[in-house]
Formats: C-alpha cells, structure tokens, sequence
C-alpha cells in the first residue's frame, strides 16, 4: 500500500505546484491612491489622485506563471471585474477551463466617459461601465512612458471587425494640446484598440498581426485575446504639471468585458545623468590634483529642447566646496536648444599633506526630491606621472633602458638608486648597478606635483648542468 501511495500523492503534490507556479493572482479593493502609486516609478511624482468605477473593477495582479501576459505584477483595470469570485469570471481563470470556453461578462450599470466616447466618435450615451484612474504627475525628465498589455473577451469573430470596447491613455498638460491619447500602435498614430490590433481565428480583418496573442487555449487568463507587452510614452517638459487618464469602457452595450494591464512602476520619466570629463585612475575612479590641470562634469538631458531647464546640485565627500575645490553651484541651468551643462571643477593647492580625500556631485531636476545620478571624485595631493615603461621592467646585466615620462612639466627631478645618465630631464638613460633598482620621478610646473615610479630588474643568470657540460641561460623573471 505505502508503494502506491506514495507515488499517487508525488504525482498530485507535482499538479498542484505546477498549477500554483502558472496563476495569475488578482486582489481587489485598492485604493486610487494605492493603484496609482503601483506603477509610478522613478522620475516622477504623483498626486490628486481619483478612481471613478465601482472597486471590483480595478485591482492589483501578481504573474506567477506562463500565461503570456508578459508583466510580472502591476494593476488591472477593467469594465468588468478585476478578479474571479465564485460564479463572477474576471480576468483570472482557476486553471479548469480555458479562456475559450470561460466568458467575463459583468455589468455594473455605469454610464460611459465623455473623453473616450469623443475621441472614438460616438454618442457618450453609447458607452457603458466606464472605469477611471486619473491624477496629477510631475516629471524630472522630457519624457513620460509606461508598459502595459491590452486583453478582452472581445477578441472574438462575431465582434472583431466592428463591435469593440474601448481604451485610451489621455495625457494633458504644457505643450500638448487638448487630451492626447498615448496608448498607440507602435511607431504608428492608430490607437491601439481589437480591431486595430487582431489576429483572430475565424475573423476577417486582421490588423498588426505581430501585437496580437491568441489566448484561447490558457486557463490562467479568461481574455479571449491580448495584445503583446506594448509601450506609452510621450513627450512632457520636466517639471511641469501633467494630467493622466486612464479609462476603459464598454461600446454598444455592457457585455463582455475587457481590461488594461499596467506595469509596476513601469510609469517613468528620463532623468538627468552626470558625465564625467576627468581623468581616471588605475581603477577607473575620476580624480584631480591639486594645482594641476581643470577638470570637469556634464549634466545632459537625453535630447535637446526649445527650453531651458534648471537643476539643482548638492555636495557631499571629505573635500569641501569653495576650500579643496573652486566654488561649485548649488544650481546650473541647461540652455534652450542644447542638452548640456559644464561645471568645470579645479583642486585648490593649499601645500598639506592630506591624503586622499573625496568629492561627491548629486544632481537632480529643479523640482525633485531626491537625485537622479551622481558621481564621486578623488581629489589628490599628488598628480599620477606615467612612466614608460611601467611599474617594472627586466633587463640583461650590465645593460640599459631608456625611461620617459609625459611632456608638459617644467621641472623633472629623479631619485632612487643609481645609474641614471641625468636625474633633471624626463627621459634618462638607466643603467642599474644592482639586481633591482627602483627610479622616482617628481615632476612640477606651477603648484602642480606629480610623481611616479619605475622597478628595473635583471634577468636571473641560471646554471643548468646537461650530461657533464655547461651552458649559461638568461632567465626572465617576474
């Protein structure tokens, strides 16, 4: 008994977990405030936030399996019901039936939105269980986008070619005029919408096939169809008040439902970035000598634009603005018709030993509240001199080799062993008297000091014995 048991409840226990791991897991009863805040994300903030449609419309979801939703979590918004309860199909199937034998098809006796009846041409009167999320943005950066999937119980023969519901993402604000729908097919001004999107089995108007996922066959998701993972975006002016619509809603009458979902904090704004114009050290970190040569970062915008934009610096590190280094601004602007701002930096030689100490740059929009990048830079006593060659370098006994170090110094000084030809020029002639001599080059002009260093070894001589005779071999060692 034990034998057959035990294989009968390793089979039931692989079922389950293979139906838990392919869910799609949906909550409803989300505030608006909650709802919005799931899918904002870096770059922006959000505010007077409103939900219009009853709470079972709207929901959080979770994607924990294979149903070619292609969003791992985010919110759903519908003109049905978000999420299955008893005999109520919303978007999420239990797995026992597929979506093309399960129907969603709930009404809630809402009327329908005015914005979204205009923008498709039909009577307000024509629409039906409108659900809307709504609120106020500010983004940091030019541009606004977020990824979302478009599914519905309408993906159907009977309904694709004429009878749809509708969609749209209406963005207003500076530099748009009236209500701008973003939800488009990409690289086209087509709303994204069934017909315009659809491959359908049996239809007779397919339209951007490539978008389209024909969800008949899975049990996890009740939508007949859905479109691919799709991308809004459009074109903002940072730190200026946006309005965002999004609304969903029956056409012609309130059966069959459809739903929009939205990625998690997908909802985001290109920020500023600081590029670096110093050198670097050996470990690719910035830095700058004091004294020595004016270096530099940029803050760029992606693109430019007709206007011109402020941005706010701060300062942090062991080195201290206006002292270790010449005064930097609190804010800089970037000018209309370009992309850049320079802030040149200088080190400030004040002849103390201390070490190596740290500046840190923080940039972020005029009207942000936390940094959308940063950069750290060391900043040096000493300047680094490159040697040629360098760090070490092996040669036959009794030998020479000629170093060199950069041009642009009015001063070199070498010390260390000895066997140079000329200790006051950048290129001497070394010719060592021991097994390893180490040469130091300080180079000055001005306050600038910059100094580097040289090992130059000889190839060990190494005596091999082979069948009675002798032969000398030099061997190079490192």
């Amino acid at each position: 008994m034990r034998k057959i048991i035990q294989p009968f409840f390793l089979v039931l226990l692989l079922v389950c977990c293979s139906r838990s791991h392919a869910q799609l897991d949906v909550t409803t009863n989300s505030s608006a405030i909650a709802l919005a805040q799931r899918i904002a994300g870096e770059g922006v903030s959000i505010s007077n936030v409103t939900l219009t449609g009853n709470p079972n419309m709207t929901g959080f979801f979770v994607n924990r399996g294979n149903n070619k939703v292609g969003i791992d979590s985010g919110i759903v918004i519908t003109n049905g019901r978000a999420q299955t309860q008893g005999g109520s199909i919303g978007v999420n199937g239990n797995g026992n039936a597929t979506a093309a034998v399960v129907r969603a098809d709930n009404k809630f006796a809402r009327p329908g939105d005015a914005d979204l009846a205009a923008a498709i041409g039909i009577l307000v009167s024509r629409g039906k269980d409108a659900c809307i999320l709504e609120f106020d943005f500010i983004p940091q950066g030019e541009k606004i986008q977020f990824n979302y999937v478009f599914s519905s119980e309408e993906y159907d023969p009977q309904y694709v070619c004429d009878f749809n519901d509708a969609f749209a993402f209406f963005i207003s604000g500076p530099g748009i005029t009236g209500k701008k729908n973003m939800a488009l097919v990409p690289e086209t001004n087509t709303p994204v919408s069934i017909f315009n999107i659809n491959d359908v089995p049996g239809g007779n108007c397919p339209n951007n096939i490539k978008y389209y996922i024909n969800n008949e066959p899975n049990r996890w998701l009740t939508h007949n169809g859905h479109t691919t993972l799709l991308t809004a975006e459009s074109e903002v002016q940072p730190c200026q008040t946006y309005h965002l619509k999004l609304v969903i809603m029956d056409v012609g009458d309130d059966s069959y439902d459809s739903g929009v979902f939205i990625q998690a904090k997908s909802l985001m704004s290109e920020q500023l970035k600081i590029d670096n114009q110093n050198p670097l050290n050996d470990l690719n970190q910035p830095y700058l000598a004091e004294g020595c040569r004016t270096g530099a970062v940029h803050i760029t915008r992606p693109s430019k634009q007709p206007y011109a934009q402020v941005i706010n610096l701060s300062y942090g590190g062991t080195a201290v603005n206006g002292i270790d280094v010449s005064a930097l601004p609190a804010l800089i602007t970037i000018p209309a018709n370009d992309s850049v701002a320079i802030i040149p930096i200088v080190a400030l030689p004040d002849l103390a030993a201390e070490g190596i100490e740290t500046l840190k740059i923080y940039v972020s929009a005029g009207c942000a509240s936390f940094f959308s990048d940063s950069l750290e830079v060391e900043i040096r006593d000493i300047d680094l001199l490159d040697i040629t060659p360098t760090d070490s370098v092996s040669i036959c006994r009794n030998s020479s080799v000629q170093l060199q170090t950069v041009t642009g110094y009015s001063s070199y000084q070498w010390t260390g062993a000895p066997g140079l030809n000329n200790t006051s020029v950048r290129d001497p002639l070394a010719t060592p008297a021991t097994a390893a001599a180490k040469y130091i080059c300080t180079a000055t002009i001005g306050n600038c000091i910059a100094k580097d260093s040289v090992l130059v070894k000889w190839k060990t001589v190494v005596e091999i014995i082979l069948y009675g005779s002798k032969m000398q071999l030099d061997v190079l060692t490192r």
